[in-house]
């Protein structure tokens, strides 16, 4: 459309997507998962974000619930909030991480097995796009997303392709995708290629560039 210019949201590549060695990976499952009830090698499901109803934690919690994988899995959220202590109470496969720094996300990212993303859209608030996504996907980590993501509608995450998608709030369908993720080891590691090879172009030189040609369009010089 003549006028429209696209700028990808982007996250630092040499950060994200930088390679994370095997004895990193073993340090941080030993000293965030000590506490689950899950044996040394469970898979990771993990969760990174305010921990509020609006990024669906909720019902990501009762996705877990239906699940039921407490002897190979392990429910990781990483993040703060008011959602905390009921997080904290819905078992002891469900690991409450707290928060994180940048630098260490990338180490989290490529330990998990997935990332889930599963904001809901309220009165008060529509998940712009969701970063998380485009972090997780340098680590080529696979990503379930509501529809609600922003990332969903700007086709990052794209169903069957870069990714998995569920409607927003729909927790019997959010625990589905999980356990497909958790039980077709193929189709992890097709997504874990796709997702590293799709977030490529969502590059801040694609950014500036989009930005640029906007200004240009205008009627501003450019540099």
């Amino acid at each position: 459309m003549d006028g429209v210019f696209t700028a990808p949201q982007a996250v630092e590549p040499e950060l994200f997507g930088r390679d994370v060695s095997s004895e990193e990976i073993r340090a941080w499952r030993e000293e965030t998962l000590g506490q689950a009830g899950s044996g040394p090698d469970a898979r990771i499901v993990l969760f990174v974000g305010r921990l509020v109803r609006d990024k669906g934690v909720d019902v990501l919690l009762r996705a877990w619930r239906r699940l039921g994988r407490a002897d190979d899995a392990v429910l990781c959220l990483i993040g703060d909030g008011p959602l905390a202590e009921r997080a904290r109470e819905a078992g002891s496969d469900i690991v409450l991480a707290g928060r994180m720094e940048r630098e260490r996300l990338p180490v989290a990212y490529a330990a998990a097995s997935m990332v889930v993303v599963p904001s809901i859209a309220t009165r008060r608030f529509l998940e712009p796009w969701g970063l998380v996504c485009n972090e997780a996907m340098h680590q080529g980590t696979p990503v379930v997303a509501s529809a609600a993501v922003g990332a969903v509608a700007g086709a990052l995450v794209v169903h069957g392709a870069t990714g998995l998608v569920v409607r927003a709030g729909d927790d019997r369908e959010l625990a589905l995708a999980i356990a497909q993720l958790l039980d077709d080891e193929p189709l992890r590691e097709r997504l874990s290629h796709l997702a590293k090879t799709g977030v490529e172009r969502f590059n801040y030189d694609a950014a500036a560039d989009a930005f640029g040609k906007a200004l240009a369009s205008a009627g501003a010089a450019r540099a």
